[in-house]
């Protein structure tokens, strides 16, 4: 034995405390490398469940993906209480399957769809509702074309004009509502009802490409003047428009505005809150703008608060810049992830979410909007409804 050499139990203790290192070290470097393969590998997809309450295309795949397996009496079942779910793309996809359902508990749902607070919801539930109901679809489409929403009004007189090709349709029932349709503030919808109205009683007059306002308000007369001869002797009463009537509590948002002031569900209740969802690179956003500045000076004394929220890439300056241009003096927030995730997923934009005092969501409008139809609805809420 080397007399040098230690082995007593000192060295013994040593060996082991560094046997112990070893296997400390050579663990954190197993653990490492896992973390290192685990990001590399690719993800799976998100749970269905979540798809389904994701954006609205993934609400549609996903949906079919959840129905595809079930039998025709299990996918009604579960579309009928998707259509009434929290998540206003879901309702959407479900107004969507259930157009393929020839079925009076089918027609049912999607009629009352259209008392949705959300305008894309609505829009949906108006496109299916008279394939699945002719004789009920018919009417809906004439309450329709007095909505209060100019986007609503322009699908009910795209949908009437193909809804009239069947000649099988009576087209007297739609004459009043459609001479009263043709306002100068809806350019499309006058179009559209004049089109129609010449194709179902072959007059010629029609509004062409090219034509002055003066040559196109000439046509309009000749429609009314066409409509006052030939209209029965009793006056008609037109049709009541649906109101939406849906309500939802507002998620549980928190947006610190460029002031830094915190917005919260608790601090505008008592109010009615309009949240604007925009970008400043988005050209149709810049047309809302400028329309809900009008009304914010308007309805402000009504207790009717803004608050507008900018889809990121932005800074507070350009922000600041924009608003100020377009004449918006209410506060103004950098969109966070989680409140664009709360307010449904919202990638596209302009979206804007009306809350009434009580903090529900009584109206939801993707895409830019005439501001008589933001005003309607405020002033529907301010009177108490």
């Amino acid at each position: 034995m080397d007399p040098d050499t230690d082995t007593g139990p000192e060295a013994e203790q040593n060996g082991t405390r560094s046997h112990a290192r070893m296997l400390v070290l050579l663990g954190v470097l197993v653990a490492l490398m896992a973390v290192g393969v685990y990001q590399l590998m690719p993800r799976g997809p998100e749970p269905l469940d979540e798809r389904l309450r994701g954006d609205t295309d993934e609400a549609l795949a996903a949906l079919e993906q959840k129905l595809d397996p079930l039998a025709k009496p299990a996918q009604l079942e579960l579309l009928l209480r998707y259509v009434k779910d929290p998540s206003p793309n879901l309702r959407y996809a479900s107004v969507d399957a259930l157009g393929s359902f020839k079925d009076a508990t089918a027609a049912d749902a999607v009629l009352a769809a259209f008392q949705d607070s959300s305008s894309m919801v609505r829009q949906r539930a108006l496109e299916v509702f008279h394939t699945l109901d002719p004789e009920r679809g018919y009417d809906l489409l004439l309450r329709a074309l007095r909505d209060e929403d100019d986007w609503i009004r322009e699908a009910a007189a795209m949908q009437l004009m193909l809804f009239l090709r069947n000649p099988e349709r009576d087209p007297s029932r739609a004459y009043p509502v459609l001479i009263a349709a043709m306002q100068p503030a809806d350019s499309v919808v006058t179009r559209t009802a004049v089109h129609t109205l010449a194709k179902v009683t072959g007059k010629p007059w029609r509004m062409r490409a090219g034509m002055t306002d003066e040559q196109r308000n000439a046509v309009v007369e000749k429609w009314r003047n066409w409509w006052n001869h030939e209209r029965p002797t009793q006056s008609e009463l037109l049709p009541d428009p649906v109101r939406p009537s849906r309500r939802d509590r507002a998620p549980d948002f928190r947006i610190r505005d460029l002031d830094r002031k915190v917005h919260t569900p608790a601090s505008v209740r008592g109010k009615i809150a309009l949240l604007h969802f925009y970008a400043t690179w988005c050209a149709p956003c810049a047309n809302d703008m400028r329309g809900l500045a009008m009304l914010e000076r308007r309805y402000a004394s009504d207790g009717v608060v803004m608050i507008g929220i900018a889809l990121q890439p932005h800074d507070a300056d350009t922000v600041r810049k924009w608003c100020a241009d377009k004449g918006a003096r209410f506060p103004q927030a950098l969109a966070a992830p989680a409140t664009l995730e709360q307010f449904g997923h919202i990638h596209e934009v302009p979206v804007s979410v009306l809350l009434d005092r009580a903090g529900n969501i009584r109206c939801r409008w993707e895409g830019e909007r005439n501001p008589s139809t933001y005003e309607a609805a405020i002033k529907r809420l301010i009177a108490g409804d």
